[in-house]
């Protein structure tokens, strides 16, 4: 499958945002209730950070989704554990992108010496 993690970048969020509205407005899957701001989604996804990293998802040469390696929580106990998020745009789901992303992220977190990883997704 022809899978690509392209480095999020500052330029990208207005495409992150529109994606997780979606999720907002037509599911369960995040708690939030309402739309957020961009500032807000700044917040939890980090960009060109060292430890922890985020993407866009490209599929077939388009972008289909995003994903990201974030701090599970914030105690020192928990330095080598993280959380992987993976958003997809829905007309993407069930075609094995998830889970390919998935190996993928797993595989770099394996570089950086998590000890144990929490996962979401997000695209059916």
């Amino acid at each position: 499958m022809n899978i690509k993690l392209i480095d999020l970048r500052e330029t990208d969020f207005n495409v992150v945002k529109a994606i997780y509205d979606h999720y907002i407005l037509n599911s369960t899957a995040t708690f939030h209730t309402d739309l957020i701001s961009l500032e807000e989604l700044k917040s939890v996804i980090l960009v060109a950070h060292p430890k922890y990293k985020s993407y866009l998802i490209e599929y077939e040469g388009k972008t289909c989704g995003y994903c990201y390696i974030s701090q599970y929580k914030k105690r020192q106990a928990y330095d080598r554990t993280a959380e992987i998020t993976i958003y997809l745009k829905p007309e993407y789901s069930g075609k094995g992108i998830g889970k390919t992303t998935l190996d993928k992220l797993e595989n770099i977190a394996q570089k950086q010496r998590y000890m144990c990883i929490n996962w979401n997704y997000f695209g059916g």
